[in-house]
């Protein structure tokens, strides 16, 4: 009991940290760490100090044999991304059933995953450093994963981000710059319409064109959308515009 025992963790002759052991009974003293974040120490050592508080030149120092291993340094995240973008860095909507491929940067041998977030909407999905999963090579810190597109999924400003777990259950996350949209809506059509154009005789009304006719089919509906019309078994796909320049009164 006239004696005081202090621990310290020590790497490469750097003193990391000091902690009092407290002398229970028997000539036992007990000392608990509680680890600091962003703290990293490779093969530290446990060295034991017991002195005299009289007498502190009076010092005897053990050195626990097995080596210490610290790591409360999260796992470093780079960038994350998804490939359902244009070159110019506008974001492409998905619809049902459509894949959004993921890819993140980050430090080797973690667990990965991402997270998609919006008003109503969250999802959780795996990543792997395999090789198998648009992910580059096997474990050089590239991640790859996807999320497909189900029904009700509608969602216009999402958060896309990344998660990493190391192996000493150190985490982290980083949010992309880049906005996730899905859209699963049907788009809408509330008025089809048609117009017979006759040379000679301008509009007539008739379900029988002849040569030289001009057919106006006109599509009322959801904006932004692509459209196209079939007439009968002669012509398939036939496109509609929305652009102002086809007889369409404005653009969109």
């Amino acid at each position: 009991p006239d004696q005081q025992a202090n621990l310290r963790i020590v790497k490469a002759e750097q003193v990391i940290d000091i902690r009092p052991m407290i002398h229970q009974t028997g000539g036992h003293y007990v000392s608990q760490l509680k680890m600091a974040d962003n703290l990293a120490v490779v093969k530290g050592n446990l060295i034991v100090d017991l002195s005299m508080p009289n007498y502190p030149e009076f010092i005897n120092s053990f050195l626990i044999e097995d080596s210490i291993y610290i790591d409360t340094l999260p796992p470093k995240i780079e960038r994350i991304s998804h490939q359902s973008v244009r070159s110019n860095g506008i974001v492409l909507p998905l619809g049902l059933n459509q894949n959004l491929i993921i890819r993140m940067v980050g430090e080797v041998g973690s667990i990965a995953k991402f997270r998609i977030e919006a008003e109503g909407f969250s999802v959780t999905g795996e990543m792997f450093d395999d090789g198998k999963h648009n992910d580059n090579k096997t474990d050089d810190g590239i991640y790859g994963g996807f999320y497909t597109v189900s029904p009700g999924d509608n969602v216009s400003r999402g958060k896309l981000i990344g998660l990493l777990k190391d192996p000493a259950d150190n985490t982290s996350e980083l949010v992309s710059n880049m906005q996730v949209v899905f859209d699963t809506d049907q788009p809408k059509i509330q008025s089809l319409a048609y117009t017979v154009k006759r040379p000679q005789q301008g509009f007539v009304d008739t379900t029988t064109l002849l040569a030289g006719d001009i057919l106006t089919i006109i599509l009322t509906g959801t904006p932004n959308g692509k459209a196209t019309f079939d007439l009968g078994d002669v012509e398939k796909d036939l496109p509609l515009f929305d652009d102002g320049t086809h007889n369409d009164l404005i653009p969109n």
